[in-house]
């Protein structure tokens, strides 16, 4: 289902959209089947969170966390009756554009220097998009896995997040529960390697 096909959705609006939030319209479209190319083309496409591309990308004992994906990704898809292993996942890689827009989001910079102490410390942390409206809408609250410094000195983390419709958010949400219930959208999770080099650490306050 395209977006303007969506019933939350008026077509002028996703066409706004789709200007001004590439991230909230390439996260539906692909929930809907809908592809597109220029936005997934370099991602890890996965069949599963046990998919043996995860063991061959990951870094930095990111399988670590495997077990916390997938408890998590059970539990937020537990409404829709889904099959763990039928749940599909994407890797963006620290070069895609998707990532570059992170980086570069005033809010993610700010999430990082909220976080300081936990980053130091190794540990992993979440939190919540809520001034930027693309990720806001593409993400919302995700998870930050820490895998901490390199030998270069450059910091790896790995944002993970599960595309899901909570019940009881706001009529927006709500809607797309209900086409997500009825089967028009897909959930999926997506991890977003994120690589920040020892010369940029301190633009981040870190």
């Amino acid at each position: 289902m395209e977006l303007n096909k969506m019933p939350f959705f008026a077509k002028p609006i996703s066409k706004i959209l789709q200007w001004r939030n590439p991230d909230a319209v390439g996260m539906i479209n692909i929930a809907s089947g809908k592809y597109l190319p220029l936005y997934t083309k370099d991602a890890i496409k996965l069949r599963n969170i046990n998919d043996e591309k995860l063991d061959r990308f990951s870094k930095n004992n990111l399988l670590n966390w495997r077990p916390y994906m997938a408890d998590k990704i059970s539990y937020q898809f537990e409404d829709f009756d889904y099959d763990l292993d039928d749940i599909k996942g994407y890797i963006f890689k620290n070069n895609s554009a998707v990532v570059k827009r992170i980086k570069n989001s005033e809010e993610f910079k700010n999430i990082l220097l909220k976080h300081k102490n936990e980053i130091e410390k190794g540990k992993s942390f979440s939190d919540r998009f809520k001034d930027d409206y693309n990720l806001h809408n593409a993400f919302g609250s995700v998870d930050f896995l820490n895998v901490g410094l390199d030998k270069k000195g450059n910091l790896h983390l790995y944002m993970f997040d599960t595309y899901d419709f909570n019940k009881g958010e706001n009529a927006k949400v709500e809607a797309g529960r209900r086409q997500m219930m009825k089967g028009n959208l897909k959930g999926f999770f997506s991890i977003h390697e994120i690589v920040i080099k020892k010369k940029d650490l301190e633009q981040y306050g870190l």
